[in-house]
């Protein structure tokens, strides 16, 4: 049996590359085969979603309201204060446009930060999804409720580090017009799969993941391409969209990186 770091290094020296449309196909074809079990994954999916947008918008407006308490009312207050005494003008508006690029970069860096700690938060739920999902196109039997949450407490740390730190890279690229966080995503695609399916850690999974992207350039993109398309196009598909992305990232990886347990 292959070592970790064996095994690793034989994925990236002699990579398993799936062709896009094969890979795309064998998975519509299970999805379809088994919409009862997918339809549970989206399910719990949806939820998951939900309690993201439900209290991103109250996280945010607490961070806008706290940076505006910082950075507003004493810009008020100082701009005020600089009139009456008789500071130029130029001096006021370099102090007004310190002060709005700070509370607009402090609400941004809130922004990437809440994002990531929802995603960290819920991420030992994706796992157990990713773990039954793996489990089933296995042929280990189908997907049912039992089975997600009876390993969403396994290597917890490992999880939610990994989607902190994927996230937040994912988050920052998208950021600056999209391009970035295309190549981020491409990037990291394995990453949390590699801790969630082959139970390493964090770090080494994040290495592992930029390396094999870097050695297989051209798959890396069209995949990223390809998720980022579907997960795009998810939400116009209610439950299904969102199980049909995660099938489908389950289904890539164990292509690239096997089913060995011990990895």
């Amino acid at each position: 049996m292959q070592t970790t770091k064996s095994y690793a290094l034989t994925a990236i020296t002699h990579p398993s590359t799936p062709g896009m449309g094969r890979l795309f196909q064998a998975t519509i074809g299970d999805f379809m085969d088994n919409l009862a079990g997918y339809a549970k994954v989206g399910l719990i999916q949806t939820i998951l979603d939900v309690i993201v947008v439900s209290v991103f918008p109250v996280m945010m407006q607490l961070a806008m309201s706290f940076f505006f308490l910082l950075y507003g009312i004493p810009g008020y207050i100082a701009s005020d204060m600089a009139h009456t005494s008789g500071v130029s003008s130029e001096l006021i508006g370099f102090a007004v446009r310190t002060l709005v690029v700070l509370y607009c970069g402090s609400v941004g860096l809130s922004c990437v930060a809440f994002l990531a700690g929802l995603r960290a938060l819920i991420a030992p739920v994706t796992a157990g999804l990713s773990r039954a999902i793996a489990q089933h196109q296995r042929g280990e039997g189908g997907i049912e409720f039992n089975g997600v949450f009876r390993t969403v407490t396994q290597d917890l740390i490992p999880v939610v580090v990994v989607t902190a730190i994927v996230s937040s890279i994912i988050l920052i690229g998208a950021a600056f017009c999209y391009l970035p966080g295309v190549v981020a995503t491409g990037l990291l695609s394995f990453a949390p799969s590699l801790v969630f399916l082959h139970r390493r850690s964090s770090w080494d999974a994040v290495r592992t993941s930029v390396r094999y992207a870097i050695a297989n350039p051209a798959f890396s993109v069209v995949f990223a391409c390809v998720v980022a398309g579907v997960s795009m196009l998810a939400p116009c598909v209610p439950v299904f969209g969102g199980a049909f992305v995660l099938a489908l990232r389950v289904r890539a990886f164990r292509e690239v990186f096997g089913d060995s347990p011990s990895l």
